[in-house]
């Protein structure tokens, strides 16, 4: 089966372009998957970190929540007598008792002075005057017991999502003035929650940050979301609604977006077990869910190097195939087409048509012309033997044909030996034998009619032309 070196060469050409395209392919995947790989390892070492530092960290403020109803319940206590002293307190007063609490407590204190209406009317924290308790159902609930019970009411740990802090409240009902005193004393904030989720940051090189969220359930059956941070970048709200939703189904939640032109990717991961729920939020039922933002604009820009290295290698080959294809077309393939249409005819080869061509490619003109030189020189040669023998041939059938014409009978008179000619005449012998073959005689006598017509001077003639 012959094979075509044009066809060749373009199977070859595109077997080597998708062994290109294949490798970069595999090299793609590759990569992505080492990538993934190390992305899982590094989420699955900085969750089990985080798993450690927060359960250290929880250890520390169940250690300082036990220490702390004692300190509120005199604290209280201390804040009941001063008011029952002044009749209407002022802001100043409150800030008095707020200093003095602090001083001994050693903690943040405010003092809040409720109505019966569970509106707060004054206050050593500005911002909740005004600040209508009974929209919150716990704070209801601990007010209304504590009027009911007309005992002090101590609630803790409690976290506050506005202010990202951990409060304890005591609650009493003051009867003659028909009002509440709340106390709010801060049990810790989140500097060293931070300081953690910044630390699990640095020990990672791929996670850009980490947030906690707090899922509590309300008291109408809605699932609420609070961060721990002030981290909420890319957290739109029907992310939020996904998370909560995964948080009902149990199951992950995956999530990539674009921000500021980098590319994250990010997994929610609930961590909080049924059993530790009551150790964060007081009385209600609640998750704990880390958010851990990849940054993976190094994978997209090491990828998309990875592919353009590709592309650039793929565009490279395609070029150089082309360049050799055109230069290989113009310095073999059309010498060679025109050294096989010359060899159909028999033809000598110009050399100056091959002035672009390869050695190799002279030497076949070459040697092809110097066999064709011989071969057209042989050729004229036998020509020539030819025409020759032609002529011998035509010169033998002449005489072939001259013989064949003296062949047969001839009539001959007995008397005078003439011949009679296909005309009717009578011929002399050597009249009849010059017209019909390539003869000349010449005339002589032999011996015998010597002696019969000149007997008297035969022997004379005889003997002087036999004697030496």
């Amino acid at each position: 089966m012959h094979k075509s070196l044009r066809k060749s060469f373009y199977l070859y050409f595109l077997l080597s372009i998708a062994i290109i395209f294949v490798v970069g392919l595999l090299g793609f995947f590759i990569n992505k998957h080492r990538f993934d790989q190390y992305a899982k390892e590094s989420l699955t070492s900085t969750v089990n970190m985080l798993d450690e530092s927060i359960a250290t960290y929880r250890g520390l403020l169940r250690e300082k929540f036990s220490k702390i109803e004692a300190m509120m319940v005199e604290g209280h206590a201390q804040t009941i007598r001063s008011l029952q002293d002044i009749e209407n307190p002022s802001d100043a007063d409150l800030q008095k008792m707020k200093k003095e609490l602090q001083k001994k407590l050693g903690n943040d204190t405010e003092i809040n002075l409720i109505n019966s209406s569970y509106v707060i009317y004054q206050t050593t924290y500005p911002p909740e005057k005004g600040l209508d308790l009974g929209e919150f159902p716990d704070a209801r609930v601990s007010l209304s017991k504590a009027k009911e019970s007309g005992e002090l009411w101590l609630d803790f740990p409690i976290f506050e999502p506005a202010g990202k802090v951990f409060r304890a409240y005591s609650h009493s009902y003051i009867k003659n003035r028909d009002m509440y005193v709340q106390l709010a004393y801060k049990l810790s904030d989140f500097d060293d929650l931070n300081d953690i989720l910044r630390n699990a940051v640095q020990y990672s090189h791929i996670i850009s940050h980490i947030d906690i969220y707090l899922v509590h359930r309300e008291t109408d059956g809605r699932l609420s979301l609070f961060s721990f941070t002030d981290f909420s970048a890319g957290f739109s709200e029907s992310l939020k609604n996904n998370v909560l939703r995964s948080i009902e189904g149990g199951t992950p939640v995956e999530t990539n977006y674009v921000a500021s032109g980098r590319n994250y990717r990010e997994f929610f991961k609930l961590v909080s077990k049924e059993g530790e729920r009551g150790l964060w939020y007081k009385g209600i039922e609640h998750f704990i869910v880390y958010r851990l933002r990849l940054d993976l604009t190094e994978e997209r820009q090491y990828v998309s190097g990875f592919l353009l290295i590709t592309l650039i290698m793929f565009m490279a080959m395609t070029a150089a195939a082309v360049f050799l294809f055109i230069r290989f077309s113009s310095s073999f393939l059309s010498p060679f087409n025109q050294i096989i249409a010359r060899m159909k005819t028999s033809d000598p080869v110009d050399p100056g048509n091959m002035a672009d061509s390869y050695d190799e490619v002279h030497a076949i003109v070459e040697t092809y012309n110097s066999h064709i030189t011989t071969i057209n020189k042989d050729r004229e040669d036998l020509n020539r033997y030819n025409a020759e023998l032609a002529d011998r041939n035509k010169q033998l059938q002449d005489a072939l044909n001259e013989i064949r014409t003296l062949r047969g009978i001839l009539p001959i008179c007995s008397a005078c030996k003439s011949i009679r000619s296909d005309q009717g005449y009578w011929k002399q012998l050597e009249e009849y034998m010059s017209e019909n073959l390539d003869i000349s005689f010449t005339h002589g006598i032999c011996p015998d009619c010597l002696k019969k017509h000149y007997p008297s001077i035969s022997e004379a003639i005889l003997n002087k032309i036999l004697s030496p």
